[in-house]
């Protein structure tokens, strides 16, 4: 891209709502798909909706952009409000730009045309398609046909159409899933790049971790309708609010623990609570362990260690190798594997040790039901999983 980087958050977070939704509803018959949501997003932030499919992302999407009506609720955009308490603006008077799966672009229209398609009133249409083609780094390619582009190169001037008339937001409804793995990673940049130079809000959905972690100044996770917890991407991480958020962000296993104030006692010894609720926190808990967490130590040959944790099968990532290992009395956890024992094999014994580590737990008593069996728990999340439809992991009775 030819323009800088400003990787910070602009001054006008500090003005009033870019999208501010109340109460929201929206049913089909006897499924609820956003069920009471409340949600804020600020003037240039950029706000990754995360979820399993099923949640209600789309029509989250879909009811700011007034293309569905809401069954009870309020939407505000730029603090005008367009639905609820008998406001019903329509679509095209919303200042929302879209950007779908497909980049719908017109195939019949060149690059330039395709971007000014919005500005046909705008006596300075020419110089804002110049200023949005040098943004998205297309100025060579304006003539050009939708079809004599890449996929890149597509989603990019379908995000510039979307900027063109200058909205308050754009909604990015998972524009990636349709790019091979490598472009969407570059992709995920260039986006993030165009959309903090025109200091536009946007609000992003997907059920990709990485793209909502490396997208969003904010993660909001969503399930059943409503957001779990929204936060920064590390803070969604690193202090889970939730089960479902610490076994559907990342990998989690959630491991039994006695709670005493800000200190958790596991089968590994003593790991360091934080949260606003650490520090009155007693009793039997499901303590968050991330793989990291652990360092392995293979069991050198001989006599059999009664308390080694046996291979079950690992996961290669690339920059990880990841191990399913389970313990003599049936607990299952996954763990990262450091350098020195990237060869293990199924059926290996290894012995675990708990770093000095911070991190969240959740009191039994709180979640309303006793664990049964094992309780250490891997995300494995997919869009085809049932977890949103399911009870926190490792608490089904």
């Amino acid at each position: 891209m030819s323009h800088v980087l400003v990787d910070v958050i602009p001054k006008a977070l500090q003005r009033a709502s870019a999208v501010r939704v109340a109460g929201l509803r929206r049913a089909y018959g006897s499924i609820v798909a956003v069920d009471g949501l409340d949600l804020d997003v600020r003037p240039g932030e950029m706000l990754s909706v995360l979820g399993p499919s099923g949640c209600g992302k789309t029509t989250l999407l879909r009811l700011i952009a007034g293309l569905e009506a809401p069954d009870a609720g309020m939407v505000e955009i730029g603090g005008r409000r367009v639905a609820g308490a008998g406001s019903a603006v329509p679509p095209e008077r919303r200042r929302v730009g879209m950007v779908f799966q497909d980049f719908a672009l017109f195939p019949h229209l060149s690059v330039r045309d395709n971007i000014a398609y919005g500005l046909r009133a705008d006596p300075d249409r020419n110089v804002r398609v110049r200023e949005l083609l040098e943004l998205i780094d297309l100025v060579d390619a304006a003539a050009r046909m939708p079809h004599q582009l890449s996929g890149g190169m597509q989603q990019r001037v379908a995000l510039a159409r979307a900027l063109a008339p200058r909205p308050d937001v754009v909604l990015l409804d998972e524009p990636f899933s349709n790019l091979d793995a490598a472009l969407r990673t570059q992709l995920r940049g260039d986006v993030r790049e165009i959309l903090r130079a025109s200091a536009t809000a946007a609000v992003f959905v997907t059920h990709d971790q990485d793209e909502a972690l490396t997208l969003g100044d904010r993660v909001a996770v969503m399930v059943r309708g409503r957001i779990e917890q929204s936060d920064p991407p590390e803070v969604v991480y690193g202090e889970p609010a939730t089960p479902f958020v610490a076994t559907f962000v990342g990998i989690a296993n959630l491991v039994r623990a006695e709670l005493h104030g800000r200190v958790a006692i596991t089968r590994f010894g003593s790991v360091r609570l934080v949260g606003p609720r650490a520090e009155s926190a007693h009793g039997r808990a499901l303590a968050v362990i991330r793989p990291e967490h652990l360092d392995v130590t293979e069991v050198p040959d001989g006599p059999a260690d009664a308390g080694a944790w046996r291979v079950l099968g690992r996961r290669f990532t690339g920059a990880e190798i990841l191990y399913e290992v389970i313990a003599p009395d049936g607990e299952r956890l996954w763990v990262e594997a450091g350098h020195a024992v990237r060869r293990l094999r199924v059926g290996d014994l290894v012995s675990l040790h708990l770093r000095d580590v911070e991190t969240v737990a959740f009191p039994i008593e709180h979640l309303g039901s006793e664990p049964s069996g094992p309780i250490g728990v891997a995300s494995t999340a997919t869009p085809s999983s049932p977890a949103e439809h399911a009870p926190p992991p490792g608490l089904t009775t």
